[in-house]
C-alpha cells in the first residue's frame, strides 16, 4: 500500500507530523533573545534595561493599562515577555500595574496565587487572608495573620 502513495506526499505527512506548528523562523529567535535579556535584567536589577527591550513587545493603552502587542510573537515568547514583565512590575513594587496585569494575561492557580501575594505584599492583610482561603489554601491564610500581628505589635507602616 504505501508504494502507491507517491514519496512527496509522504514526505508531506511525515513533516507535518514531526513540526506540528509553524517553523521558527529568524524573527522568532530574534524575539526571543530580546525577551531573554529582558528578564537577565531584571534578574541583574537593571530595570530601566529591560523596560526598554521589554518596550519592543508591551505597550499602555489608551486607559494606561499595560497590553501585551499579540501581533508576530509566537506564544513561547509571548509567555517568557508576560512572566518578565510581572516580575517587573512586582520588583519595581508598581503593584496596581502588576494586580491589573495578572487579571488580563494569568489564569487559573497562576492568577490566583499573585492576587494573593500581591494583597498580602501590599499589607491588605485582610484581603490576603480571604484570598488563601479561597484558594484553599489555609496554612499560608494562617501566616497572613501572624504576619498582620508582628506588623500591628512592632508598629511597622
Amino acid at each position: 500500500m504505501l508504494k502507491a502513495i507517491p514519496t512527496a506526499v509522504l514526505v508531506v505527512l511525515l513533516s507535518g507530523c514531526a513540526n506540528r506548528g509553524l517553523p521558527i523562523t529568524q524573527a522568532d529567535i530574534d524575539e526571543r533573545s530580546r525577551a531573554k535579556a529582558a528578564q537577565e535584567a531584571i534578574d541583574r536589577g537593571i530595570y530601566p534595561l529591560a523596560e526598554s527591550i521589554l518596550a519592543e513587545f508591551v505597550y499602555r493603552d489608551e486607559k494606561g493599562s499595560l497590553k501585551v502587542k499579540y501581533w508576530g510573537l509566537n506564544s513561547e515568547t509571548r509567555k517568557m515577555v508576560i512572566d518578565s514583565s510581572m516580575q517587573l512590575l512586582w520588583e519595581t513594587e508598581r503593584y496596581a500595574s502588576a494586580e491589573e496585569f495578572a487579571n488580563e494575561y494569568l489564569s487559573g492557580s497562576e492568577r490566583a496565587t499573585m492576587i494573593c501575594r500581591l494583597a498580602e505584599q501590599q499589607r491588605q492583610f485582610e484581603r490576603a487572608y480571604s484570598c488563601w482561603n479561597q484558594k484553599g489554601d489555609p496554612d499560608r491564610a494562617e501566616r497572613v495573620l501572624r504576619s498582620a500581628a508582628v506588623v500591628k505589635i512592632l508598629g511597622d507602616k
